[in-house]
């Protein structure tokens, strides 16, 4: 915990904007930090780390080595043996926030460990898979996920769910070697970890930032990982909308004491953007507030 607080102390400007984005999009209350709110996730779901700055690998202390931490284990020994190939220490990849590299690597990363977790996992007796399922819904208290916004959550574990099937479709199609490749040639985006269909246009458009009403803080790239988060916590037919991305440009500033976004996001095709659009019209309506039509682009705004 020590070393986290370390990053966030080092990184103000950071921790303030991600917290006027994720305030903005909702993931985080009006009164939340974004650093405070990831220490309590990190708290609550982390059993253990591999930090390739220091080479140091750590794990929660238990009173034996059951069958919950060697899984863990397992996967943190796995970024330890991708760190000595492929450098997993790659902070540059923060520095543009116009690309979804950052997060790619980080799902390359999660499903590389989680490919060999799962496969480690499958070896075991069926008795040991049954004590691990039970071992893994009994670790700390399940209750405490519940002050998170499920969209929130999501997001947090979107680079292992993703990651893994991407890392599984990758070596299924190409061996090992695919799985190399991926590493040295990162993809572009968060829809070509998502959308495994080779005939799905995975080449993001250019898209201008819109204008902000208040003071800009932050300036990006959402992406389909995004967009796909604010509609799996609805559980309606809204949660394909983010399906069919194109590209997009987000604003992020502080207007009037709130935290504001505005958020421009192009489609595939006619069909993707009313989708989308009906899609945030109904997020909208639950979340507050508005979406339209502007220069031919889907446009999210909202204050919290």
């Amino acid at each position: 915990e020590s070393a986290l607080e370390a990053e966030f102390a080092e990184n103000p400007e950071l921790v303030e904007q991600d917290t006027v984005v994720q305030r903005a999009l909702g993931f985080i209350g009006p009164d939340q930090t974004s650093d405070e709110v990831l220490r309590q996730f990190l708290e609550a779901g982390v059993l253990g780390f591999y930090d390739p700055e220091t080479t140091e690998l750590v794990v929660r202390q238990v009173s034996e080595l059951d069958l919950l931490t060697k899984s863990t284990i397992v996967h943190e020994l796995t970024h330890a043996y991708d760190d000595q190939l492929f450098d997993l220490d790659r902070p540059e990849l923060d520095d543009d926030a116009f690309t979804e590299r950052s997060w790619t690597f980080a799902a390359l990363a999660e499903g590389s460990a989680s490919h060999v977790e799962t496969a480690w996992v499958n070896v075991l007796s069926s008795r040991e898979q049954s004590d691990l399922l039970y071992q893994e819904s009994s670790f700390g208290d399940p209750g405490v996920f519940a002050s998170f916004d499920l969209a929130y959550l999501l997001l947090q574990v979107s680079v292992y769910i993703e990651g893994e099937s991407y890392v599984d479709s990758l070596i299924a199609n190409g061996g090992y070697g695919a799985l190399d490749a991926a590493f040295e040639e990162l993809p572009l985006t968060s829809e070509q970890i998502m959308e495994r269909d080779p005939a799905v246009d995975t080449v993001p458009v250019y898209v201008p930032v819109p204008p902000a009403d208040g003071e800009v803080v932050w300036e990006g790239t959402g992406g389909q990982i995004v967009l796909d988060s604010l509609f799996s916590g609805m559980f309606t037919a809204t949660e394909d909308a983010a399906t069919g991305w194109g590209g997009d440009a987000m604003v992020a500033y502080r207007a009037d004491g709130q935290s504001c976004m505005r958020w421009d996001i192009v489609m595939d095709s006619a069909a993707d953007e009313e989708e989308l659009f009906a899609g945030l019209a109904e997020w909208t309506a639950l979340r507050g507030g508005a979406v339209a039509i502007v220069d031919g682009r889907v446009r999210l705004d909202r204050c919290a």
